[in-house]
């Protein structure tokens, strides 16, 4: 797994390439650990690249929520292939966290409700 950051706006966004899966979260933990010390307020997951995931990447997912929304931040998601959609559906993950197709999605509705 690949990750990459770069920032839209107050969020900074976090591309994950390949698999999301248990043995490469101690990476993304740690980049996510970062950006917390450095107070940014908000995270935008990028999947386009990610090829699948397991259930220890959407606990991961929902900890971060939890954390970012306790300091007044926020998290999305966006750019999830078929298979990860119909696993994010299953879980019912859209009910607790936004979820958008693409980028230019993501960025249209934060756009729109700044």
């Amino acid at each position: 797994m690949d990750i990459a950051t770069s920032t839209w706006q107050d969020w900074t966004i976090v591309a994950i390439q390949g698999g999301f899966v248990v043995r490469h979260l101690v990476d993304l933990r740690n980049t996510l650990d970062s950006l917390e010390k450095h107070q940014t307020p908000r995270v935008a997951l990028d999947l386009s690249g990610t090829s699948y995931m397991d259930s220890s990447a959407i606990s991961l997912i929902l900890n971060i929520k939890s954390r970012f929304e306790a300091r007044g931040g926020g998290i999305a998601v966006f750019g999830a292939n078929k298979e990860l959609r119909e696993l994010f559906s299953i879980v019912d993950l859209q009910q607790v966290v936004s979820i958008y197709p693409d980028q230019s999605a993501f960025e249209a509705a934060m756009s729109f409700s700044s």
